[in-house]
């Protein structure tokens, strides 16, 4: 369908409800066709949910040519079932957010969800939503815009949805990590002691040359790459206005050799990673215990060694 033929309005009871039951209808049978057997059983989403998304200004269809193809809600914070996640961390807890819930479409409307995404970012520019783990198909089209996995949430009835997030905007993440404790991915095993005997200064010096450097930033590359197989990051330097959501390889090794700061931020760890541009170490920012295992892996094989600032060589 041609996007100037497509509108988004805000949606309206009786008139509007008969077409969008048929809608709920034809996302269901999508859902059943996928494998997703369990998610929106039963009567729901019903005339009263959509009734209840209209009382709180966030119920909207989406229109071809007239005719209405999709529904979503879109609604502010806070959404009490968002106020606690588990394994895992929201991308910022502090700023007003908006929630996307509830997005169906027929399936002969292509490219609905963009269209919503589209739609909701040109209003908000931080959005939370979550998805049933068996919907596979909502599951990629959320990667696919740029939210990251942060969690688990649980519905008021207990049943739990994997929870994303998509904020356009970096300081407040950063500054909230940087008061985290931090542990620190180095070229050294350990802390050197400030009366240490040796020549630590000159060590320094030395590494941080070219093309001793540059090979430190290779070992760094590597790690964070192999990294990214297991979580998803978003990657940014300190001069940027908006987080890279699943940097590829190429990105991660030009990002840490650009000479700038650069934070790559683990949503579902609540993890940050720091490197200065001109440092001879990655700093980790309140690693969980699985996380710090697997750095800790990572690093052996790039001869980088993680350690506590409380470690001291004796």
């Amino acid at each position: 369908m041609d996007n100037e033929k497509r509108s988004i309005r805000k949606a309206s009871l009786p008139d509007d409800g008969e077409a969008i039951m048929a809608v709920f209808a034809e996302a269901k049978a999508i859902m059943r066709s996928s494998g997703n057997a369990s998610q929106w059983a039963d009567n729901y989403p019903s005339l009263l949910t959509v009734q209840a998304d209209i009382e709180r200004n966030g119920s909207f269809v989406i229109e071809d040519d007239g005719l209405i193809v999709g529904y979503f809600a879109f609604l502010p914070s806070p959404e009490p079932t968002y106020d606690h996640i588990y394994d895992g961390a929201w991308l910022d807890d502090e700023q007003p957010y908006r929630v996307i819930h509830r997005i169906a479409s027929t399936p002969r409307a292509h490219g609905i969800f963009r269209s919503i995404m589209d739609y909701c970012f040109a209003h908000e520019h931080n959005i939370r939503i979550d998805t049933h783990r068996n919907n596979r198909i909502m599951q990629h089209n959320i990667r696919k815009y740029g939210f990251l996995y942060c969690g688990i949430i649980h519905l008021a009835n207990g049943d739990e949805r994997l929870a994303y997030q998509r904020l356009e905007g970096v300081s407040t993440t950063i500054e909230r990590y940087l008061a985290k404790p931090y542990w620190v991915i180095d070229i050294l095993p350990k802390q050197v002691p400030a009366d240490s005997q040796g020549q630590y200064l000159a060590v320094q010096d030395y590494f941080l040359r070219q093309p001793q450097f540059g090979l430190i930033c290779q070992q760094f590359s590597r790690l964070l790459i192999k990294l990214s197989c297991y979580y998803d990051m978003a990657a940014c330097t300190a001069d940027s206005s908006d987080w890279t959501p699943r940097p590829q390889p190429e990105s991660i090794e030009s990002l840490l050799t650009s000479g700038k700061t650069v934070y790559f931020v683990i949503p579902s760890a609540d993890a940050m990673i720091a490197f200065n541009g001109d440092d001879h170490y990655l700093t980790l920012y309140n690693p969980d215990a699985p996380l710090l295992q697997l750095i800790s892996s990572l690093s052996a094989p790039e001869a980088l060694y993680v350690w506590s600032p409380t470690d001291v060589l004796p």
